[in-house]
């Protein structure tokens, strides 16, 4: 699999919807864009920790990756892997949750991300 140019925009807001932190990074991997979405996640859940914004609810417009982490995905495969450990992340924080937002919901987010490429 060739590189892949990975732009990862996050946005951690408070219970009132206002902005706390925002952060963008760029990766150069060779890995698929579910996993890109699911490094993502991982990168969202690791600022939030760090930031003691707790508990979390991921906001992310990768309904697949969304789907994969409520059904749980084989650990054989690379996107399982991911999968499995955003899973055990989230079950270290009592009532944290991942969930589906549209894109235009995830506006800032994406934009942060396309930075993140600019940038780089």
């Amino acid at each position: 699999m060739e590189n892949t140019k990975v732009g990862v925009g996050l946005v951690i807001r408070n219970h009132s919807g206002v902005v706390m932190a925002a952060g963008l990074q760029y990766i150069n991997a060779s890995f698929s864009l579910m996993i890109a979405e699911a490094v993502a996640v991982l990168c969202g859940i690791d600022l939030a920790v760090e930031k003691g914004m707790l508990p979390i609810v991921i906001e992310t417009d990768a309904l697949s990756v969304v789907n994969l982490i409520r059904a749980g995905c084989p650990i054989s495969s690379d996107i399982g892997m991911m999968i499995g450990d955003v899973i055990a992340r989230l079950q270290n924080i009592i009532g944290s949750k991942v969930v589906f937002v549209s894109r235009t919901a995830n506006y800032v987010a994406h934009i942060l991300s396309k930075m993140a490429l600019i940038l780089s």
